[in-house]
């Protein structure tokens, strides 16, 4: 991993990387990425960290410039989700066609914050974490004003037990801090990314679960974070 990480830093210091700025300025970003594993594990964490890129916000990343190219940006949908399934034995989304946050046993709650808490129950490890947890983001993010849902006593309970409802398969490893395990994946995919990408010289950019590529490459690099995941994961993956 580290000399695959020494030739993707030389290749990518090669490339003219532009951040947007304000008043239609760019800026150089000087990237050097190292990947970061957590609590002295080799299991958990392990994302790729380096440039300021990362630290852009979502609707800024659509105008870096990579060469004086536009750039795409590419995601893996619903990704710790789809490896949470896996981790069951289900490939999600070769059994369902519908979005793993909208199904119909979820209903009654909006999307948004039924993503929220999926990300909140698999990286916690323990139900009261959990509600702490969701009452930040509730009212970090006004839920009660948006959502009539979130505007009623204890709601937070509620929301709970219809997740657990509607995900039987992977209710056990609810509350088990799952999630710094599957950022260990998400840390692999992204190595086998730049892998590819070096071998193509194509300049990708990541962003956990997320690349960013010149425009003209968003095929091949659909493909190669698909086959990626599939060989890290065992199962298929959505890519937007």
């Amino acid at each position: 991993d580290r000399k695959l990480l020494t030739a993707y830093n030389g290749f990518i210091q090669k490339q003219e990387i532009m951040l947007p700025q304000s008043m239609n300025e760019w800026k150089p970003d000087l990237i050097f990425t190292t990947r970061i594993f957590s609590n002295g594990s080799w299991d958990e964490g392990g994302r790729l960290f380096g440039g300021e890129f990362q630290n852009q916000p979502q609707s800024e990343c659509s105008k870096i410039l990579i060469n004086n190219q536009p750039v795409s940006e590419i995601d893996i949908s619903n990704c710790h989700a789809t490896m949470a399934f896996a981790e069951a034995g289900v490939d999600w989304f070769a059994n369902h066609s519908q979005d793993l946050y909208q199904i119909q046993k979820m209903g009654y709650w909006p999307r948004e914050v039924v993503k929220k808490a999926f990300s909140i129950v698999l990286n916690v490890d323990n139900e009261t974490s959990a509600i702490k947890a969701l009452v930040r983001e509730a009212t970090r993010e006004y839920w009660s004003f948006a959502y009539e849902q979130v505007d009623r006593p204890k709601w937070y309970h509620n929301l709970i037990a219809d997740l657990k409802l509607a995900y039987p398969e992977i209710a056990a490893n609810f509350f088990r801090a799952r999630g710094l395990h599957y950022m260990c994946k998400e840390g692999e995919i992204a190595l086998l990314v730049i892998k590819e990408c070096l071998q193509r010289k194509i300049p990708v950019l990541t962003l956990h679960d997320s690349y960013i590529m010149p425009i003209q490459y968003s095929v091949p690099v659909t493909d190669i974070v698909k086959s990626a995941f599939e060989r890290v994961v065992g199962v298929n993956c959505i890519v937007r």
